[in-house]
């Protein structure tokens, strides 16, 4: 199964390092901190086409009824949107908060947050440009920016089931006019 907690500490990691920023996830119970900063949105998972794959392994040593360890593994995919708000500079033309995006975003190629993320299970699909959305606020302008990128991570469910110790099988052979010619019991050892 997913870890989420795993997840966000790696995500909100690699946010706050690739942007240089405090980070926080969007509707966090707390006060909106001080300019300048970046939240987190992380999107629904979604499966990625295929089927999946099952493995199953036998252990005499577990409990009767559990044996066999059926492990069933897809790959989900989601977006994270980071948006970024810094104070607008009166000065440049460039809004801010797009620098610090495009700052993060250029991280992602870095092997070191490559290992990272992927110790936590994600790996990286794809993102998109990073967007200004600077917006004016009562009557200043509040430098805003946003990007959405995609990941792909494991989901992994295990259950334990029995196994067929012995099966006993009664064939019965016909001849064409419907005469029982065997009906023999034959026990069939599975283990």
């Amino acid at each position: 199964m997913l870890n989420l907690a795993t997840l966000q500490t790696a995500l909100q990691a690699w946010a706050a390092s690739g942007t240089g920023l405090p980070c926080i996830w969007v509707n966090q119970h707390a006060p909106q901190p001080a300019l300048n900063y970046c939240t987190l949105k992380m999107g629904p998972f979604r499966g990625v086409p295929g089927m999946g794959a099952n493995t199953y392994v036998y252990d005499n040593t577990q409990p009767q009824g559990s044996e066999v360890q059926e492990t069933f593994t897809k790959d989900k995919e989601f977006t994270l949107t980071l948006e970024c708000f810094t104070e607008a500079l009166q000065t440049t033309v460039a809004a801010p908060a797009i620098s610090y995006l495009e700052q993060a975003l250029i991280t992602l190629g870095l092997f070191s947050t490559i290992s990272s993320l992927f110790a936590a299970g994600i790996s990286l699909v794809d993102a998109d440009p990073a967007t200004d959305l600077t917006a004016l606020v009562a009557t200043d302008f509040q430098s805003r920016a946003s990007v959405d990128i995609r990941f792909t991570v494991c989901d992994t469910v295990s259950v334990g089931h029995g196994y067929i110790e012995e099966a006993e099988i009664t064939p019965t052979i016909s001849d064409p006019a419907g005469n029982v010619l065997d009906n023999t019991t034959i026990d069939v050892d599975v283990t």
